[in-house]
């Protein structure tokens, strides 16, 4: 019977074109190699490499073999990877993508339910939005976290509200709107106010900006996207930011700014889980009950979260 390792011997000298280089390569002793390779050959009954002082190169025969040789390594790593999936699936394996935006709370999530069912593997994709919500598409994550702007969530997936949060402004403490205990929609009309870059979700923040230029606030570009570098930003230029809060938040200071909630018609954000509306199963309807039944974080938590469009 042929063994994997005497054709991944075989493949390795035909890609190095040296014994020796292929027996660093599978980390043996050259004589190994040569061991496997004639063990190899004297089953299949045929030369396979013509040998010289010089030089290692395919036989006639071998380059009518390298074929089968390759499709048996196919064959093997296939094997594998479906023993793995199953492996998985005994364990109860979910996967769950997310991208830099929504990092914070997919490890609250993460640790919450593997607190409650330990038994499940949750494995973590990142990327992009995009890239993770291609992934969804295609069956190679079971479900996706996302922000979703006032327009709601994407309809083609099935999803989960899992938190909404309120935009506040951080305003600095020499600033003309320091002293309001909220800020009404009238107010954003002239005034300058300090935004992300956007890099990590530019579909929402664009949506943001829309918003914010209808009430007729002049957007101010900060150099940074981290939170803590745009406040600093902020309180250097003498201008308020935007902090994302969940919604009843009352005001409260912090360092040299008072953070101070939006009055009337809110601004907000939305997190939802996605998944696909037709392949679904007990683990995933579990996790998305799990998420959209999670209590609030608290507004320190959130504080910290929130550093893409603050």
């Amino acid at each position: 019977m042929l063994e994997v390792n005497q054709i991944a011997c075989l493949l390795a000298i035909v890609e190095e074109a040296s014994f020796s280089k292929a027996a660093e390569r599978l980390g043996l002793a050259q004589s190994a190699v040569t061991q496997k390779l004639q063990r190899l050959e004297d089953q299949l009954g045929i030369r396979l490499l013509d040998r010289t002082s010089r030089q290692v190169s395919l036989s006639e025969a071998g380059k009518g073999f390298i074929p089968y040789a390759h499709q048996l390594m196919d064959a093997e790593r296939r094997a594998r990877a479906a023993a793995h999936a199953l492996k998985k699936e005994a364990r109860k394996c979910l996967r769950l993508g997310g991208y830099p935006a929504t990092s914070y709370l997919q490890i609250k999530l993460v640790q919450a339910y593997h607190a409650r069912n330990p038994e499940v593997l949750i494995e973590v994709e990142h990327g992009y939005r995009e890239r993770i919500l291609e992934q969804l598409r295609e069956g190679e994550v079971d479900a996706a976290l996302c922000l979703a702007g006032m327009n709601g969530p994407l309809a083609e997936f099935a999803s989960v509200h899992c938190r909404r949060f309120a935009a506040y402004l951080a305003i600095p403490l020499n600033h003309p709107l320091a002293s309001h205990d909220c800020i009404a929609t009238s107010d954003f009309a002239d005034l300058e106010l300090v935004m992300s870059p956007g890099r990590e979700d530019r579909l929402i923040v664009d949506e943001l900006r829309r918003s914010l230029v209808r009430l007729g606030t002049i957007l101010v570009s900060a150099p940074e996207t981290e939170r803590r570098l745009i406040a600093l930003f902020s309180v250097i230029r003498g201008l308020a930011s935007i902090r994302w809060l969940p919604a009843g938040t009352a005001r409260y200071r912090e360092d040299d700014c008072v953070i101070t909630p939006v009055a009337g018609d809110p601004i907000y954000i939305d997190y939802f889980l996605y998944t696909q509306k037709h392949h679904r199963n007990a683990l995933l309807d579990d996790f998305g009950t799990f998420v959209g039944a999670l209590p609030p974080l608290g507004p320190a938590l959130m504080a910290d979260e929130q550093g893409f469009v603050s």
